[in-house]
C-alpha cells in the first residue's frame, strides 16, 4: 500500500546518504575515464609547469568495451519442451529478442551492449530500465504525449535506458532488489518534456535554463516521481499503487557481500589503481618530467663573470650567433643540462604497475608479439589477459539476460504479441516474420542466458579446434556449433543442408550435361565409323568390278583366237584345241599365274 509522499522523500535521502562512500569511488573512476585531473598545488604553481595526464586507465576501459561488445551476444532460451518443436520455438524467441534489441538500438547513439559493459567494467555495477511504448500509449492521458510516443514507436517497441550507477540507489534483501531510486540532475526543460504535468511546477527553472534534481522511486507495489527545485521538493506523480507484476528495472548493484564498506564492495577494473593512487603519482611524475624537458630545451650556454654592464646576444644569424661582453667580463661555455633519469624510471615503473592491474598490452594495439611465438602460447596469454574482464563480462551477461526477460514480461502483461524478423542476410529466410503470442508466454518459467564472445581471433580458433575434436569423439553437430559461438545452430544446420541440396542439384545438372555431350560424341564417332565402312565397301566393290571388267575384256580378246567346233573335237576325230592353239592356256586367258601372281614381266 502506498505511503505518504514525505515517507518516500525521507527514504530517498537515506538511500542517497548510504551510497556516499560508493559514489566517492565512482566519481574517481569517472575522472580516470574522462582523464580529468588537477595537479597538486605545489606542482601547479611552478612557473612553466606542463600538465601531463596518463590515458592508460581510460584506454583500458575503452579497449575492454571494444573487445567485449563488438560481436552480438549469444542468446539462449531454455525450451519449455525438449523436442524438435520445443527447440525450434526457443530459437524463434531468440530471434525475436535479438530483433527487439536491434530495433531499440536504432534510437540510441551508442548500442545498449556497449553502454552496459562499459558501466560494468568501469563501476562494477549496471543500471537500466526497459519501457514498453505500447503500454505507455495506453496509460498516458495527454493526446500530445500519445502522439509523441507514437512517433517514438517507429524506432521499436521497447526503450532501453542506461544510467550512470552514481544516480541509481538500490535496497536489496536476501530475496533480491526491494526498491530502486533514480536521483538524477537534469535540465528542467527535459523533465517537463517527458512529464508535461511538471511544466507548471518547473516554470521558473525552465525560463532560467536551470538544472533540477529528478527523483523516481519504484518498488513492487508503489511508484512515485518528484523534483527538487529552489530547495523545494514537489511531487509530479504522487505515490500510486501500480498493477505491474514486476519492476522494470535491471539494477545489478550492491557489490560483493563480503565487504560491509560500500566504497570497497564494488571492485571494477580500476579498483586497485584507485586504492593505490598510482594514476595520481604517474600524472605528477609525467608532469615534472615533461616540464623538465621543456625547461631544459633552451638552457643558457655561456656563464659570464665580472660583467659590469648588460650582456647582449645577437641571434639574427643562426649560423653566426655572437655574445657581446662588456670590458673586463669573461665568459665560459656551460655543459648541456641532462634530464633527471629517475623521473623516467619512476614513470615506467608506475605505468607497468597499472598495466599489470588493469588490461594487458597484449589486448591493446601496442602489444608486441614476437615472431617466433607459437599459437598455443599466444592463445594462453590472450585467455589469461581476458581473465581480467571476467567479472565485468559475467555482470553484463546477467544484465542482458534480465533485460531480455523484461521484454517477455512486458509482452505477457500487456497482452500484445511480440514480433521479430530474421536478420540473417545470407539466409533464404531473411526478413521472415516471427510472432510470439502473448498468451503463450509463461511468466514463471522464463530461463534466458547470454554469453558475450570477445573479439579475439585466437578464441574463435580455439573454439573451432575444440569443437572439431569433440565431434570426433561423438559430440553432436548442434552442441559443437553452440560451443563455437554460433547463435542459432539449428538454423545454421538447415542452411548447410540447403546448400548441400543446391550443390547436389548443380552436380546432377553438370553430370547430365556431361553425359549428353558424351552421348553426342559417341553418336558422332559411330556415324563417322559407318561412313568409313561404307567408303571401304564401295572401294572394294569398285575394285572387284574393275577386275571383272578386265577379265571379260581379256576373254573377249582371246575368244576369237581359240579354235572351236567339231573340227577341233578329238571325240569326233578332230585336232585338240591345245595343239591347234598352244597359246590358249589358262594363265594366258586369265592373265595371271597360279596363286594370283602376275605373268612374267608384270608386277
Amino acid at each position: 500500500m502506498a505511503q505518504k509522499f514525505e515517507y518516500y522523500r525521507v527514504l530517498a535521502d537515506r538511500m542517497i546518504d548510504n551510497d556516499t562512500d560508493r559514489n566517492r569511488a565512482f566519481k574517481y573512476y569517472q575522472k580516470m575515464r574522462r582523464m580529468e585531473y588537477d595537479l597538486p598545488d605545489k606542482v601547479r604553481v611552478v612557473p612553466g609547469a606542463r600538465k601531463s595526464i596518463d590515458p592508460a586507465p581510460s584506454d583500458a576501459v575503452g579497449r575492454s568495451t571494444q573487445i567485449m561488445s563488438s560481436r552480438p551476444p549469444r542468446l539462449t532460451v531454455m525450451p519449455a519442451v525438449n523436442s524438435p518443436a520445443g527447440r525450434e520455438r526457443a530459437n524463434m524467441i531468440e530471434r525475436i529478442l535479438k530483433w527487439q534489441l536491434t530495433d531499440a538500438d536504432r534510437r540510441r547513439p551508442v548500442g545498449a551492449i556497449s553502454d552496459i559493459f562499459e558501466s560494468a567494467v568501469l563501476y562494477g555495477a549496471v543500471a537500466l530500465n526497459v519501457i514498453d511504448l505500447d503500454h505507455q500509449i495506453k496509460v498516458v492521458e495527454s493526446e500530445e504525449q500519445q502522439r509523441k510516443i507514437q512517433r517514438a514507436r517507429r524506432y521499436g517497441r521497447f526503450v532501453i535506458n542506461t544510467f550512470n550507477p552514481m544516480d541509481v540507489h538500490v535496497h536489496r534483501s536476501t530475496l533480491g532488489v526491494e526498491c530502486v531510486l533514480l536521483a538524477q540532475e537534469r535540465p528542467a526543460y527535459e523533465v517537463a518534456a517527458e512529464y508535461p504535468m511538471a511544466a507548471k511546477v518547473l516554470k521558473g527553472s525552465i525560463e532560467d535554463s536551470k538544472n533540477i534534481m529528478f527523483y523516481h522511486y519504484l518498488d513492487m507495489e508503489t511508484s512515485c516521481i518528484w523534483v527538487r527545485a529552489d530547495g523545494m521538493s514537489k511531487a509530479i506523480l504522487p505515490p500510486t499503487n501500480h498493477d505491474l507484476p514486476f519492476m522494470y528495472w535491471v539494477a545489478m548493484m550492491g557489490g560483493s557481500t563480503l565487504d560491509n564498506n560500500e566504497e570497497h564492495r564494488y571492485k571494477p577494473l580500476l579498483y586497485s589503481v584507485y586504492r593505490t593512487g598510482e594514476w595520481e603519482t604517474k600524472n605528477v611524475v609525467d608532469t615534472l618530467m615533461t616540464s623538465d624537458v621543456i625547461w631544459k630545451a633552451l638552457p643558457p650556454v655561456v656563464m659570464v663573470q665580472n660583467a659590469t654592464e648588460d650582456v647582449t646576444y645577437d641571434t639574427g644569424d643562426p649560423q653566426r650567433r655572437v655574445l657581446q661582453l662588456p670590458y673586463g667580463a669573461s665568459g665560459s661555455p656551460l655543459p648541456p643540462q641532462q634530464v633527471d633519469p629517475a623521473l623516467f624510471t619512476i614513470s615506467q615503473e608506475y605505468g607497468r604497475r597499472m598495466q599489470d592491474s588493469t588490461l594487458s598490452t597484449l589486448l591493446n594495439s601496442s602489444g608486441d608479439i614476437g615472431s617466433g611465438t607459437s599459437f598455443a602460447f599466444l592463445n594462453l596469454q590472450t585467455q589469461t589477459a581476458l581473465g581480467a574482464l571476467k567479472p565485468a563480462k559475467e555482470l553484463t551477461e546477467k544484465a542482458l539476460a534480465e533485460m531480455f526477460t523484461m521484454m517477455l514480461l512486458w509482452s505477457s502483461y500487456t497482452g500484445i504479441d511480440l514480433v521479430g524478423y530474421n536478420m540473417k542476410r545470407r539466409s533464404q529466410a531473411h526478413g521472415l516474420e516471427y510472432v510470439l503470442p502473448a498468451d503463450e508466454i509463461d511468466d514463471e518459467n522464463i530461463y534466458i542466458s547470454v554469453e558475450l564472445d570477445p573479439d579475439e581471433p585466437t578464441d574463435k580458433m580455439q573454439r573451432a579446434n575444440t569443437a572439431t575434436l569433440l565431434q570426433r569423439l561423438g559430440y553432436s553437430n548442434t552442441s559443437a556449433l553452440e560451443d563455437m559461438g554460433v547463435e542459432d545452430p539449428e538454423q545454421e544446420m538447415d542452411r548447410a543442408f540447403e546448400e548441400k541440396l543446391d550443390q547436389n542439384q548443380l552436380d546432377m545438372y553438370i553430370l547430365s550435361q556431361q553425359q549428353a555431350l558424351q552421348m553426342q560424341m559417341q553418336a558422332l564417332q559411330m556415324q563417322m565409323q559407318q561412313q568409313q565402312q561404307m567408303q571401304q565397301m564401295g572401294m572394294q566393290q569398285q575394285m572387284q568390278q574393275q577386275q571383272q571388267a578386265q577379265q571379260m575384256a581379256q576373254q573377249q580378246e582371246l575368244g576369237g583366237a581359240i579354235p572351236g567346233g567339231q573340227g577341233f573335237n578329238p571325240a569326233m576325230g578332230g585336232q585338240p584345241p591345245a595343239m591347234a592353239f598352244p597359246e590358249g592356256t589358262r594363265e594366258n586367258v586369265n592373265g595371271e599365274m597360279g596363286m594370283g601372281m602376275g605373268m612374267e614381266g608384270e608386277m
